[in-house]
């Protein structure tokens, strides 16, 4: 039974109800991140190879939801930081944290979601963009995580307008940034750092101030951020388990413990569902989902495979699950 420790809870797990049959995309290289377009017809995945000359020959394949085919591959370079990939809220274009060979720098590459070729790599000045990648909620910018090379050195925030697709601004944060979720108003955003606590960014003013760790930890960790309330949905790379945060007041509400480590996680767009992927570390994958209105956790999907992203498709109906083990997409019918 749910019991209660201070402030926090901790959820309920239930039992899954009965699968509808998964839909395997291969795919010639190991998948990292995915991301649907808003009007659901295409998913954009980043890949790279196995061995170090591989990961230097990345690519972003496209798939057609429709068929669940792959229409496209995108050959783009070298990929660091695990793949990040964002596509702007008109559908129109793909961005991808990357690294430019022929320049020696830190690149945005900008890929045309009508003609599948790259459009423009938009330089990040000095720092290897190896990280997270995030729109604002009214699609005029575009927030990229930029390490320095040198120790010591700030790590930045760079400011992207996306009408001339250049960088117009850079807040110094501090080194070895991770992850960048903004909130559904468009005010702030959340930096996942090592080593520190939390960066949160007023985007207004550019102010940065530092969360307490007791909730939002040093390091890595993902957040999926409701978009009709002050809530957030987040795991830490160490931790077995999902807390739900209450973001006026950076309190942690609910606290849920799974059998593995999760890799990612994303609320539907009606927001009554939160999916968790999760590595076994034993070659098995497993998907959990998080009713909202009740807090119950159940487990939703399990195969053979090594989740590390979800997508969900802006209907509801499908998850789309970059599954690195199997080379491959798996589509998770959810509805």
């Amino acid at each position: 039974m749910p019991g209660e420790i201070g402030p926090e809870r901790f959820g309920e797990v239930l039992s899954p109800s009965p699968a509808s049959p998964l839909v395997k995309i291969p795919l010639a290289k190991r998948p990292w991140k995915i991301a649907v377009t808003p009007d659901g017809r295409q998913a954009y995945v980043t890949a790279t190879g196995f061995n170090a000359d591989d990961w230097r020959s990345g690519a972003v394949y496209v798939i057609d939801t429709a068929t669940s085919l792959v229409t496209a591959t995108i050959p783009i370079g070298l990929l660091e930081g695990g793949g990040q990939i964002a596509i702007s809220l008109d559908g129109r274009y793909a961005y991808v944290p990357n690294w430019d060979d022929h320049s020696g720098s830190g690149v945005i590459t900008v890929i045309d979601t009508a003609t599948n070729t790259v459009a423009k790599n938009i330089p990040t000045d000095g720092g290897r963009t190896t990280r997270g990648i995030a729109f604002a909620p009214d699609g005029r910018r575009a927030y990229a995580l930029v390490p320095k090379t040198e120790w010591g050195t700030p790590n930045v925030v760079c400011v992207i307008d996306t009408t001339t697709q250049a960088v117009t601004a850079r807040i110094d944060v501090t080194h070895d940034l991770k992850e960048i979720m903004i909130t559904p108003d468009g005010r702030h955003a959340y930096v996942s750092i090592s080593y520190d606590p939390t960066a949160l960014i007023d985007l207004s003013t550019s102010e940065v101030s530092f969360l307490p760790a007791n909730v939002f930890v040093y390091g890595w960790y993902k957040m999926a951020i409701a978009s009709d309330s002050p809530r957030g949905y987040l795991f830490h790379e160490d931790g077995a388990g999902v807390s739900l945060v209450d973001l006026d007041t950076h309190q942690r509400t609910v606290a849920w413990a799974t059998a593995g480590r999760p890799t990612d996680v994303a609320i539907t767009p009606d927001g009554r569902h939160v999916y968790v992927t999760q590595a076994s570390g034993n070659g098995i994958a497993d998907l959990w989902v998080i009713d909202t209105g009740t807090n119950q956790l159940f487990p939703c999907r399990t195969w053979s495979g090594d989740a590390r992203s979800i997508s969900i498709a802006p209907n509801g109906l499908r998850a789309y699950v970059a599954d690195g083990r199997e080379r491959a997409v798996v589509v998770v019918p959810i509805a």
